[in-house]
């Protein structure tokens, strides 16, 4: 495992937030670490739990290696959470519990559960895996959403990533098998990592404290000024200088020998970092994110009473805006739903995105003829905003 993960970004940097949770008590971040890890399916959530659980080992009164359900992270008191404040609390139900109640309702748990980790007399860490960003599952219009934006860093693996979670694959490996050895080295090693720097921090907090919080500052200032990617304000600030903490603590790790001297941290936190910067903003509203669609390149138009010149772009658009006298209707082909817009699953009952879906008695499609001659199609269909 340790030769396969050494030019792997996003697994290193969850292993080493297993490591920010002892440090946190130095005050060196004021507010909590809520790590969002956006993913396509429970699939790599397994991969990268296992990696956690790895450096963690049964050091919870959770199940799974520390994995919390989100009514967990809910029930808990400041006191309750104070006892467990050394350690990584990983969620992995966030979007399955959310999605289970109204927006109203979800808005509320996201709003208590920020408020909550807030609150803590030492800022805490927290990591969720989970298919949906808590802004996405708060309504992207919502107060709470921006909230949520504002108080949490959120790394999306999408389709830009053809192996997911992993940056390569070793020579004769299939991502398949990459991930099955990865996991089965994982279980083979449990606890260890935590085990050994918890000890190592407590010596060196007890030699010296100031030392160890001058080493700590020193390598953070040293990642924001390779970074650059603080543009003055205060969220972007906040995130930099927790992907600057992860990299001064798997710094710290690796001056121990506790990780393996193939692993760059350096590498691949600041890879992650990128990662994060080139990730676009998650909340649109819905209107602006339809104009979006409208206005794209590859977006077909159809004008009032004029078909399309060629019928074969129509039949390869996934998106075709069809213009009449007094309004425009966009349209997006079952097939391509999830992909054209974001979280489709989780939005489409949102009162925003009921607005605009023009919709049958029984389901959300309709029936539009797309083509001249040929029968209508099942499509999602939106009335667009005015211009």
């Amino acid at each position: 495992m340790r030769e396969g993960l050494s030019h792997q970004s996003l697994p290193v940097v969850v292993i080493i937030l297993a490591l920010v949770g002892p440090v946190m008590k130095l005050g060196l971040l004021r507010s909590p670490v809520i790590f969002e890890i956006i993913l396509p399916s429970g699939r790599e959530a397994h991969t990268l739990l296992a990696l956690l659980r790895s450096a963690m080992g049964q050091m919870s009164r959770q199940a799974a290696g520390g994995a919390l359900q989100f009514k967990d992270v809910l029930d808990q008191t400041s006191s309750n959470g104070d006892a467990y404040n050394d350690l990584v609390h990983p969620i992995i139900d966030s979007d399955l519990a959310l999605s289970a109640v109204g927006a109203t309702a979800r808005a509320a748990l996201i709003a208590r559960f920020l408020s909550a980790a807030n609150q803590r007399s030492v800022p805490q860490v927290y990591m969720i895996f989970s298919t949906k960003s808590l802004a996405e599952l708060a309504g992207v219009d919502s107060d709470i959403a921006a909230l949520a934006e504002a108080r949490t860093v959120t790394l999306t693996v999408g389709d830009d990533r053809p192996l997911g979670i992993f940056d390569c694959l070793p020579e004769g490996d299939t991502l398949s098998t990459f991930t099955h050895r990865i996991e089965a080295e994982a279980e083979r090693n449990q606890g260890h990592l935590l085990h050994q720097f918890v000890s190592n921090l407590t010596q060196e907090l007890a030699d010296d404290e100031g030392r160890l919080r001058a080493v700590l500052r020193k390598r953070m200032s040293d990642f924001k000024r390779r970074a650059g990617g603080d543009d003055g304000n205060a969220c972007a600030h906040a995130n930099e200088e927790v992907f600057a903490l992860i990299y001064a603590v798997g710094r710290l790790a690796k001056d121990w020998g506790l990780l393996p001297g193939t692993i760059v941290v350096g590498r691949a936190v600041e890879g992650c970092y990128r990662h994060f910067l080139q990730t676009p903003p998650p909340r649109l509203s819905f209107d602006e994110l339809l104009t979006s669609l409208a206005d794209a390149p590859d977006t077909v138009h159809l004008g009032y009473k004029q078909a399309y010149r060629d019928a074969e772009d129509v039949k390869a658009a996934n998106v075709v805006v069809r213009h009449h006298k007094a309004k425009r209707e966009l349209m997006v082909r079952v097939s391509a739903i999830e992909r054209v817009i974001p979280h489709w699953s989780a939005r489409r009952t949102m009162p925003e995105v009921m607005e605009r879906l023009v919709r049958e008695e029984k389901r959300l499609q309709v029936k539009r003829r797309l083509v001249t001659g040929q029968k209508p199609e099942l499509v999602y269909c939106f009335k667009l905003p005015s211009h």
